[in-house]
């Protein structure tokens, strides 16, 4: 799984995942989705980010984020975590939208 969290998501020509069997390489599939965003909302590498909550509708996937810290700017993991969406929204056929709530911090 962790062979996924960087550059492309799992594909049939990679040989270790295409020996799974395809329930697994759906399991592996799923997790590398959400192991991609989450690398990504640590993009600043400061543990910034306290809480995530989920929301699912038929379009989207609403990924809401709150800071650590009072007042703190989640930008860069917003952008961070939106670039490595890509794997997730594919699989879940609909698009992930990364919000940053302001949140009282920790």
């Amino acid at each position: 799984i962790s062979r996924y969290h960087r550059r492309t998501g799992p594909r049939k020509k990679h040989a270790d995942f295409a020996a799974l069997p395809v329930a697994d390489q759906a399991i592996v599939s799923r997790l590398s989705g959400l192991l991609r965003v989450a690398d990504g909302l640590d993009r600043g590498h400061t543990a910034a980010v306290e809480t995530v909550t989920t929301e699912l509708s038929r379009q989207v996937l609403t990924v809401r984020i709150s800071p650590r810290l009072a007042g703190a700017d989640l930008a860069l993991e917003c952008w961070g975590a939106s670039r490595k969406a890509d794997v997730l929204a594919k699989l879940l056929g609909r698009e992930v939208a990364i919000v940053a709530e302001l949140g009282d911090g920790g």
